[in-house]
């Protein structure tokens, strides 16, 4: 077991838990990263084989332009529920109860999905599904920030971030070898079943001692910290950290402090995702557009998706080298370059700058929604903070299908990205004029 004291003359002991951000890296840490990482691989590939198996389920005739609408939407819907109780519940009752809950959940209702007899059943196991989807990463992922030093947050969940990232590449693939003969039950069955192995797997991770701290559970929170390998020979909190009782209530999240990271936090989720679900989800579909086959669209879109593990694994590269700002700023400027030519190109070309696009687009999924947004936060709101920007995400989400459908139907491609590319924009806008620097600093904050 690695021993860090505290001397009490340090100003690192000035931090509560502050022995976690000093802690070396050790077994247990990588395990930890792996088995969430993995929650979220699972998570995303759900997410992500919307867009293969739409496209696949309408040449087929098995569904429609409006179901597959509706089927999106669905989805949005319940992620806008799913995060508004589970960021609640995670900062209540604990972070790692919430995250296995949604995953038993999510593997359950896929299940279901790949049972469907038909499209509208298949649509409400989706919406059941999504209960539980759209908590897995926002919960998971503030777990893991919360077990990390500082000094390495940012390469261990770009580590993250290219196992999990790499759902889509995987999704593509298992939809380019499954969908041409009729397998899109095995779209869902694979999800579903990860999902169910790692509700199992996961009873190994501690609760955040952070929050553990934060709620006056000291006793528990040196327990966690021993199931991390970290033992801490002092106070669990300093003494100018007020600590809850365990029974108090969590605190307020829409205050005066809190206003600048909210909106901050709300303008990054939503930009980042709006562009990322009007870009991949709706890509299998563009191609379509561009009246290539079934099997051709099935295979650009394979080779493209190769760009976001890409990108996670570039971002570990420098995660920790430059500053947060600096890194979601230039993503953003190449990525709304790439998709401001993306519509003008086609064959070899189309695919080149689909897989950049694709690079950018993973190393801002990295950045922002794997790290720097459970660091805005302080941990007493951490999980709702983070599931608030998250539920605006998924509400936009409803609509937004019919709003990029519409724009399909009028002006094809260019209209789609058009809507990326103002996302994108924003986010530049937003760093530049509300971005908060959170690189090298603790998330023991009050």
């Amino acid at each position: 077991m690695t021993t860090v004291p505290l001397d009490p003359g340090s100003s690192a002991s000035n931090a509560p838990l502050s022995v976690i951000d000093r802690a070396p890296v050790n077994s247990r840490h990588r395990l930890f990263v792996m088995l969430i990482a993995l929650a979220v691989f699972f998570d995303f590939f759900d997410l992500m084989l919307s867009g293969s198996v739409t496209a696949a389920l309408l040449s087929s005739g098995w569904s429609t332009r409006e179901l597959n609408v509706v089927f999106l939407s669905a989805t949005g819907l319940g992620g806008v529920i799913s995060n508004l109780v589970a960021g609640a519940l995670a900062d209540r009752f604990g972070r790692l109860r919430v995250l296995r809950g949604a995953l038993l959940l999510l593997g359950l209702g896929t299940l279901a999905c790949a049972a469907a007899p038909t499209m509208e059943l298949l649509i409400v196991a989706r919406f059941v599904a999504s209960l539980g989807m759209a908590a897995v990463p926002a919960v998971g992922l503030t777990l893991m920030v919360e077990l990390l030093p500082v000094a390495v947050r940012g390469r261990w969940t770009g580590i993250s971030g290219v196992i999990s990232t790499s759902s889509l590449f995987a999704a593509a693939l298992a939809g380019y070898l499954l969908l041409p003969w009729g397998g899109w039950h095995w779209m869902f069955i694979i999800p579903g079943t990860g999902c169910i192995v790692l509700y199992f797997l996961t009873a190994v991770l501690p609760e955040s001692p952070r929050w553990l701290a934060t709620r006056g559970r000291h006793e528990a929170a040196r327990q966690a910290l021993s199931q991390m390998r970290v033992e801490q020979d002092g106070p669990i909190l300093a003494s100018d950290t007020s600590a809850r009782p365990s029974g108090a209530p969590v605190e307020r999240l829409f205050t005066r402090a809190l206003a600048r990271p909210l909106v901050l936090g709300v303008l990054l989720a939503v930009c980042f995702n709006v562009a990322t679900t009007g870009f991949l989800t709706w890509l299998p579909t563009l191609l379509l557009e561009r009246h290539l086959s079934i099997s051709n669209t099935l295979a650009y879109n394979l080779m493209m998706s190769l760009g976001i593990p890409i990108g996670g694994l570039a971002r570990t590269l420098f995660a920790d080298r430059i500053s947060r700002k600096a890194g979601i700023i230039g993503a953003a400027i190449v990525a709304l370059l790439l998709a401001a030519v993306f519509p003008f190109t086609d064959g070899h070309t189309l695919i080149g700058v689909g897989f950049l696009l694709q690079v950018a687009l993973g190393v801002l999924s990295s950045m922002i929604m794997g790290l720097y947004l459970p660091e805005l936060y302080p941990t007493n709101v951490r999980a709702r903070a983070t599931a608030l920007s998250m539920a605006t995400v998924r509400l936009l989400l409803v609509f937004l299908p019919f709003l990029l459908l519409t724009l399909l139907n009028a002006a094809g491609v260019v209209g789609v990205m058009a809507v990326v590319g103002i996302c994108l924009l924003v986010i530049v806008f937003a760093m530049l004029t509300l971005g908060i620097e959170t690189s090298g600093k603790s998330l023991d904050r009050s």
